[in-house]
């Protein structure tokens, strides 16, 4: 449970760290004030505290009348983009264990750092953003009309040993040559671009927009970065608690 805690506090920080393009609207604008900048939505959906606003130009996300995400509408019909690959950090996916000379809540803290690094590249690429298309007449069309791509939960994998690979799967959207859903109504995602994974599903950050397809050099850099991040806690964990934090001096 702590370390699904640590994943979960980091995803927080993540969120609140992306960049996206920018709009006259702003994340944390109110309802009111989306309708007051862009006027009527081309089409608006709801479910419970959720509300999706699609405009010509972009898609707006709200939660409890905030906007909470804002995606630009691709501009091109039938234009879509190849999967963008990012480059390696970790390209050799190697633990470096602190010096064990240094006091155990540098050490810890040392490990800290190591673990949210790794967390953060390996968010990164589970969450690398599926080119999209506007729907047109003739697409061989998946439409996902149950609302969001992925249900809720998801289990913590064994970050020491897993290997995503063979958890990558394409059965549900190979069918087809494009997919939608309710929540991205008009945008419509190359098929053999998206993949699920059990293994990264822990990780996703928005689950409303589908997930890329991994390469294979893509995959097993994720591998070597939750295997870091498997080290590090079962290390941190070896240390004891983590060390409490610094007081202020006056």
């Amino acid at each position: 449970m702590e370390t699904r805690a640590r994943i979960l506090l980091a995803l927080a920080a993540a969120l609140l760290l992306a960049a996206g393009p920018a709009f006259a609207t702003n994340e944390g604008d109110t309802y009111a004030q989306v309708m007051q900048e862009n006027g009527p939505p081309t089409s608006m959906l709801s479910g419970g505290d959720v509300k999706v606003m699609v405009y010509p130009a972009m898609t707006i996300k709200l939660r409890d009348g905030i906007v909470i995400l804002i995606k630009a509408t691709p501009a091109h019909p039938f234009t879509a983009a190849p999967p963008r690959t990012l480059p390696p950090v970790f390209p050799k996916g190697e633990f470096v264990p602190p010096d064990p000379k240094l006091p155990g809540p540098d050490q810890w803290a040392f490990l800290n750092r190591e673990y949210a690094a790794a967390l953060k590249r390996a968010t990164d690429i589970i969450n690398q953003e599926v080119p999209g298309v506007p729907v047109a007449a003739g697409m061989k069309l998946g439409d996902w009309r149950d609302g969001p791509w992925f249900h809720p939960g998801a289990s913590t994998p064994d970050f020491l040993n897993v290997d995503i690979r063979p958890t990558q799967e394409n059965t549900n959207y190979a069918p087809y040559d494009y997919i939608t859903s309710d929540f991205h109504k008009g945008i419509a995602y190359p098929a053999d671009q998206v993949a699920f994974n059990s293994n990264t599903k822990l990780l996703y950050l928005d689950r409303t927009t589908p997930k890329k397809k991994l390469t294979e050099a893509e995959m097993l850099e994720v591998n070597g970065l939750f295997h870091i991040m498997g080290k590090c806690s079962a290390m941190m964990q070896s240390l004891g608690p983590p060390p409490p934090a610094l007081k202020p001096t006056g």
